[in-house]
C-alpha cells in the first residue's frame, strides 16, 4: 500500500490545491476486500462541510481518472486535519494561533502553553519567551487554590467551634467567589476549550490526575 500511496500522493495534492485545499494526509490500506482511502485536508480558513463535500467529489474523480486503483472497490474518506495531528509545517503553527501547543524541546522536556498570533517559536532555545504564555495565564495556580481553600476551611472548622468557624467558613467562600469572578472575567469566549490547566502548585498535579 505504501507504494500506491506514494504515486496517489501527487494526484490526490494537485486535486485539492485546486479547490484552495492542502492535502495533510493520505493513506491508503486494504479493508477487508476493499480498500480504504483516507484523505485528510486543511486550509487557512478552516475546511466546513461543503469544503469537504466539494474535496470528496473532486478526489473520486482524480482517483478514477489516474487509474493507479485499478479495478479494486475501494472507499474514500475525506476529513479535515484534526486538532490530534502534530504540527509539523509552518502553516500548522499559523493556523493553530491562539490554541494551546505542546512542545518536545531538543532535550526531551515538554512545554504547554498557548502559541500568540505573530510569535516565533524557536524549539533549539531552551527558553519561555517565544510566542507562550504558560497556560495558566494568571500567574499563578487559581485552580489549585478554589481546590485546597474550602477544603483547608473544612479542616479548620474541624478545630475551631462557635462564630470563628462561621467567619472561616464565610471568608473562604468569599475568597472562592472573588477567585471563580476572576475566572471568569478571564474567560476568553470562543477560544480553545482547554484555557486553564495547572501543572503546577501543591494540588495541582492532584487535580490533574483526577481531572478537575
Amino acid at each position: 500500500m505504501a507504494d500506491i500511496t506514494t504515486r496517489l500522493t501527487p494526484v490526490v495534492e494537485r486535486c485539492v490545491a485546486s479547490l484552495g485545499l492542502d492535502l495533510e494526509h493520505l493513506d491508503v490500506r486494504d479493508a477487508g476486500k476493499n480498500r480504504l482511502v483516507r484523505v485528510a485536508v486543511d486550509s487557512d480558513s478552516g475546511v466546513g462541510i461543503d469544503e469537504i463535500a466539494a474535496a470528496t467529489r473532486a478526489v473520486s474523480v482524480a482517483l478514477d481518472d489516474d487509474g493507479t486503483m485499478g479495478e479494486a472497490p475501494y472507499t474514500l474518506e475525506v476529513t479535515s486535519r484534526g486538532v490530534d495531528r502534530p504540527l509539523t509545517l509552518p502553516r500548522h503553527w499559523r493556523r493553530n494561533a491562539d490554541r494551546l501547543v505542546r512542545v518536545t524541546l531538543q532535550d526531551g522536556d515538554v512545554v504547554e502553553g498557548r502559541r500568540h498570533r505573530g510569535a516565533r517559536l524557536d524549539c533549539a532555545r531552551h527558553e519561555r519567551g517565544w510566542g507562550f504564555q504558560e497556560v495558566n495565564s494568571l500567574g499563578f495556580p487559581i485552580l489549585s487554590l478554589m481546590i485546597a481553600l474550602p477544603l483547608a476551611a473544612a479542616i479548620g472548622c474541624l478545630f475551631i467551634s462557635g462564630p470563628g468557624a462561621r467567619w472561616l467558613a464565610l471568608g473562604a467562600t468569599l475568597v472562592n467567589l472573588a477567585l471563580g469572578i476572576l475566572l471568569w472575567a478571564n474567560y476568553q469566549i470562543g477560544g480553545p476549550q482547554w484555557q486553564f490547566v495547572e501543572h503546577a502548585g501543591v494540588f495541582g498535579p492532584f487535580a490533574w490526575a483526577l481531572g478537575i
